[in-house]
């Protein structure tokens, strides 16, 4: 059904119904489509329910995959994810760094207990994407922590759910001697400290 078929529908449900909102030829088309390729799914009487429209309508739209919509509905409700947080990680393609971990080895599940051990795998991604550093490329380790904790809101954003920054440069003292850590975090999932050292290297 074309363009023209949705605005004549919508004008006429409007007419009928005048406090109905949502009628747009647009939304109109966005609902037929949503009924047609979900129908009878059990997961999205689910979940579906509980996110806004516009966030539906950007999952359902921007990402292809049934299986990847799912983890991207479902995980936009457990991290309350905004409909422009949404479309972020739909970009950055959360999903597919995500599964890129399946193949990563970690010593994860030798040295943590459960669940802490499956908790801590999620908190990796491959690779993570700190695009929101526009400058030079012969960047210092210092000048990218500088331009990471200057964007902290986006940095937190990729490092994902739980992350609470605690401080650059954070000062420790063991046994006499100083040490400090590039960049320290909280997460509140695992409830452990997560210590970021950076290094730079050029190809």
């Amino acid at each position: 059904m074309g363009f023209i078929f949705y605005r004549y529908f919508g004008k006429r449900l409007k007419n009928r119904f005048p406090t109905l909102k949502g009628m747009s030829a647009r939304n109109l088309r966005y609902r037929q489509k949503f009924a047609t390729e979900f129908e009878n799914d059990g997961f999205l009487q689910h979940y579906v329910a509980k996110l806004p429209w516009s966030s539906v309508t950007t999952i359902m739209n921007q990402v292809k995959g049934k299986e990847q919509r799912n983890w991207y509905i479902k995980e936009s409700i457990q991290n309350g994810w905004a409909r422009p947080v949404i479309i972020h990680q739909i970009a950055s393609k959360l999903y597919e760094r995500l599964a890129l971990l399946e193949s990563k080895t970690t010593n994860f599940d030798e040295t943590l207990p459960t669940p802490t051990n499956e908790q801590a795998k999620e908190l990796l991604k491959n690779p993570y994407i700190f695009d929101f550093i526009t400058t030079e490329k012969d960047l210092k380790e210092l000048d990218i922590e500088i331009e990471l904790t200057a964007n902290i809101t986006k940095l937190l954003l990729e490092l994902g759910n739980g992350f609470a920054f605690v401080g650059r440069q954070y000062h420790l003292e063991i046994e006499n001697e100083d040490y400090y850590i590039d960049l320290l975090f909280y997460n509140l999932k695992v409830r452990s400290y997560v210590v970021i050292e950076l290094k730079t290297t050029w190809s």
